[in-house]
């Protein structure tokens, strides 16, 4: 039996922390560690790209090296989801990567040299610089292997074999990281919001919460936090607001629910009945209602316009740019 699995999704600053925080109320759902999140399915780098290199547009130099940056994203990347996994979060990782290639071998193609370990790099540097001053006579052959210790991937997978082996993976992750045996697990930022039926398919019983927020109070949170990811600009702010709300096509709802922030504010007790039914978690195992996710205090977040005057002229932009992202308060 698969773990059951919820993951809350926003578009950066939207407000999703409000999702974590009331399945974190519930006692049939384990939070994993809070505010840890784990993006490795929609990453740059991440299984969705590898799913491109290695079945939709297998090029025989990519494969290997798409490989190569999936182990690298995990090292970069084990400080964050370590908290979560484990200590076999690398381990896990890489024998993963290494079962999605068809051969293992010495060699290499030019993007392999960015993967060269400290050792690897100063031989190839001296190797290099010798070749550089040994009289002609002496030079090896044009194609001799400079790197003979490296090693280089090879895989061509159709989907059906990708998308088995990554659910093998992905429940892997989610037994180490239940830590408590719980039915329910939570892992924030788990899918990617703007083409969730693709990192859907990587898993078994995955539900998702798609939270949105009034694009006016998310520009003014950018601001005052000086918030690096969203644009500064508002006419900037506006482009960058609709591009990654375009979706290939319609949310799944069978596994998706987008609700915005407000509602689940303005109309808690509908929206957290509506979020709960959705993934299956029963009225029952809501043991601790407004611990953590209390309204009254998230409310704070909104209508921020009203606090600061001073960015009325950005928000009038954003208004006139943006009115179908504007949340339609009653």
């Amino acid at each position: 039996m698969f773990i059951r699995k919820i993951a809350c999704v926003g578009y950066h600053y939207t407000g999703a922390g409000v999702i974590d925080d009331l399945f974190r109320e519930c006692d049939n759902v384990y939070q994993g560690t809070y505010e840890a999140e784990i993006r490795i399915l929609h990453d740059p780098d991440g299984v969705s790209d590898l799913e491109y290199h290695l079945v939709e547009n297998p090029h025989r130099l990519s494969s290997g090296l798409a490989i190569k940056r999936f182990i690298d994203y995990a090292k970069r990347n084990s400080r964050q989801i370590e908290k979560i996994v484990g200590e076999d979060w690398i381990e896990i990782a890489t024998n993963y990567a290494e079962s999605l290639s068809l051969i293992k071998y010495h060699g290499y193609v030019g993007g392999d040299l960015l993967f060269l370990s400290p050792r690897q790099r100063i031989h190839f540097f001296c190797r290099r610089v010798v070749n550089k001053l040994l009289p002609k006579q002496f030079l090896p052959p044009k194609d001799s292997n400079l790197l003979p210790s490296v090693i280089t991937y090879y895989s061509r997978l159709d989907e059906n074999e990708f998308i088995n082996k990554t659910k093998v993976f992905v429940e892997l992750l989610c037994e180490k990281a239940n830590k408590d045996k719980k039915e329910f697990i939570m892992l924030d930022q788990f899918i990617g919001s703007n083409y969730p039926s693709r990192y859907l398919r990587y898993a078994n019983d995955l539900k998702a919460i798609i939270v949105d927020r009034d694009p006016r109070d998310l520009y003014i949170s950018r601001m005052l936090s000086n918030d690096r990811v969203l644009p500064h600009n508002p006419h900037e702010f506006c482009i960058y607001h609709r591009g990654i709300r375009q979706t290939k096509e319609d949310f799944p709802s069978d596994q998706c629910l987008k609700v915005n922030f407000e509602d689940m504010i303005y109309n808690y007790d509908d929206y957290v009945n509506k979020v709960l039914n959705f993934v299956g978690v029963s009225k029952e195992h809501h043991v601790s209602p407004l611990l953590y996710f209390d309204p009254n205090k998230s409310i704070k977040g909104t209508k921020l316009w009203q606090c600061h005057p001073e960015y009325s002229e950005e928000v009038k932009i954003i208004e006139k740019e943006l009115p179908e992202y504007l949340y339609q308060y009653k």
